[in-house]
């Protein structure tokens, strides 16, 4: 079986007989007394008047007119001159079209034809449709219809309706959809709904649901769930319910101006004319126009998208974006975000805190930003400062330049080659987002400013894509989700793995290690002192491992695994406390004791969880 990623199969009846997935025979596409075979296309027919078209590319047949290779990319099965079924934008194989048609194994073939992005209309009369994987639309057309999007995020789509459409989702259960207050179609398996140009009422359910109005002056809830509210033309009423929900006025030309209100109610005007009510809703998307939108109290994304727009985020940790125009973007009380990851060319701001900070991209003066802490990057070269305060810079994509200033910052290169400078304060370099974003290994940095470790140069990480980034003023890092290798510098870092088999060396100084899941290996090679005592915090007896420098540790002068005798003559563990000691003569003498290390009380330590290097 051949399957195009990305396909998507446009599925249609006729107005004769309705389609039912649930009935349908698909051995009956090739119930036929005559053929007609090219490379292109394959007709299997009674007469004229019914017939079974294949239509595809490199088509080739045995002598029984059996498919032997090629690809299938439509079909459509004629039943007394009308068209039955229409199937088109799928890629299979041919064979395979026809083995499970031939075994009669109706839903096997129809989930390999629509398991992707799939558009399915039904015809005059009652049908049945399955959608199966993908994010699918389905239409019912006139007729009691009963859909079922099955698995991913469909749609059921009553933009042809012009009586008002009620529904009240419920998940994978049946749910009745009213036309004009009379029971129509039986809906399952439906995230999202289109209505039409009633006054329509749609409901959602506990799950992420977009509900669209269009026009009619329509009530939509998103009940439970991180919803999606689009109103359309009409003056519409939008309750996003519980959850983090999104007013959306893309489709607006006219400037949106709103300020958000919590549960209460707040008046969304469009051109300046008040046009709808909305409340529980956390997050507004703007349109084309000079869109002006104020958060609340809560954690707010509010999107300007075209225009010159003005947000605000007011208090709590607001999230801004401006889009295209020339923005001003005022983050308010809180921790708040500029974020440009829509843009391609490079961005350029140094934040100045409450007073105005110009953002300039690809060169040209753009936005205005204040009360901004936190910058996230585009696509290109970003130059991203921070200020006085505690930053969190993220480049993205491109050859990024962060510099945090003051305050403890936290910096993100993403891919790219990256140069990372702290600045003052305790800074940290942060990998944990690189999946995410398509990386698939684990970083190599090394923290220490004077000196190469092994091969890796001075302040220097090969990040999780291959990139080389340069780090300077960085006290400390968290890695990835895969098999990191970091080393400390002078300073007391905090160094963390993160999921993955880890390697950590904090070097010199008071260093927090923590090696997060997965089996991690925490060396120590530096000079004893008070001043060189690191903290692992969360150590394993079970996963985890310490190494020993034996030019350190010498007491013990063979390499390898930590014998018993060994252990019980030179380690000494606190229980209580968690203070993990190097007794150099074995005597237990404070003279010859010296801690190196600080783990969790209650360890069941043996010399099982020591190597010798």
């Amino acid at each position: 079986m051949l399957w195009a990623e990305g396909d998507m199969a446009v599925v249609a009846g006729g107005t004769m007989r309705a389609l039912n997935f649930n009935t349908l025979q698909v051995s009956a596409l090739f119930d036929y007394d005559f053929r007609q075979l090219s490379s292109t296309s394959a007709r299997y027919f009674d007469d004229a008047s019914n017939y079974t078209l294949f239509q595809g590319s490199n088509l080739t047949f045995n002598a029984s007119g059996q498919p032997t290779g090629g690809i299938v990319t439509s079909v459509r099965h004629i039943v007394n001159g009308g068209v039955a079924l229409s199937i088109t934008g799928f890629s299979i194989a041919a064979t395979t079209v026809y083995n499970r048609a031939v075994a009669n194994d109706t839903q096997g073939l129809l989930a390999l034809i629509l398991a992707g992005a799939d558009n399915l209309t039904g015809t005059p009369l009652a049908d049945v449709l399955l959608a199966y994987a993908g994010n699918d639309t389905l239409r019912g057309g006139t007729g009691k219809d009963t859909l079922d999007g099955g698995a991913g995020l469909d749609t059921a789509d009553y933009g042809d309706k012009t009586g008002a459409v009620a529904v009240t989702l419920a998940g994978a259960a049946n749910a009745s959809v009213r036309i004009a207050g009379v029971v129509e179609d039986t809906i399952r398996n439906i995230e999202n709904v289109t209505g039409g140009t009633g006054a329509d009422v749609l409901i959602g359910d506990g799950l992420a649901n977009r509900l669209i109005g269009a026009a009619g002056n329509d009530s939509l809830s998103g009940a439970a769930g991180n919803d999606t509210l689009r109103g359309g033309a009409g003056k519409d009423t939008l309750d996003g319910g519980a959850g983090l929900d999104t007013a959306d006025y893309g489709d607006k030309t006219g400037a949106v101006a709103v300020t958000l209100a919590g549960a209460a109610n707040a008046s969304v005007r469009i051109a300046g004319v008040v046009e709808d009510t909305i409340r529980n809703i956390e997050n507004v998307t703007g349109g084309a126009g000079a869109d002006v939108l104020i958060g609340d109290g809560l954690a707010n994304r509010l999107i300007g998208a075209a225009g010159n727009d003005s947000l605000s985020g007011a208090a709590g940790n607001d999230t801004l974006r401006g889009g295209a125009g020339k923005d001003t973007l005022d983050g308010g009380a809180g921790v708040d975000t500029a974020d440009y990851s829509d843009k391609t060319a490079a961005v350029s701001v140094a934040m100045a805190g409450a007073t105005n900070a110009a953002v300039s991209v690809a060169g040209v003066a753009e936005d205005t930003v204040r009360s901004i802490e936190n910058i996230t990057g585009g696509a290109g070269a970003d130059v991203l400062t921070g200020d006085g305060f505690a930053n969190r810079l993220a480049g993205g994509v491109g050859n990024d330049t962060l510099r945090g200033g003051g305050g403890n910052d936290t910096l993100v290169g993403g891919a790219g080659n990256d140069n990372m400078d702290g600045g003052t304060g305790l800074d940290t370099v942060d990998y944990s987002s690189d999946a995410a974003s398509g990386a698939t290994h684990g970083v190599r940095a090394n923290l220490l400013g004077n000196s190469a470790q092994s091969g890796l140069a001075a302040d220097t990480v090969i990040d999780s894509f291959g990139n080389t980034d340069r780090v300077a003023n960085i006290r400390n890092i968290i890695g990835t989700q895969f098999a990191d290798t970091i080393f400390g510098g002078a300073h007391n870092n905090v160094i963390s793995g993160g999921v993955g088999n880890d390697f950590l060396d904090g070097e010199r100084g008071n260093d927090t290690l923590i090696g997060g899941a997965g089996n991690d290996t925490f060396r120590f090679h530096t000079a004893l002192g008070a001043g060189n005592v690191d903290t692992i915090g969360d150590f394993s007896v079970v996963a985890d491992t310490i190494q020993l420098e034996n030019a350190v540790f010498t007491a013990f002068t063979a390499t390898g695994a930590m014998s018993a005798a060994s252990f019980s003559a030179h380690i000494l563990y606190n229980s209580g406390t968690g203070a993990l000691s190097y007794d150099a003569n074995g005597t237990g003498t404070t003279g010859g004791v010296t801690q190196f290390a600080t783990l969790g009380p209650g360890l069941a330590l043996s010399y099982a969880d020591f190597v010798i290097i």
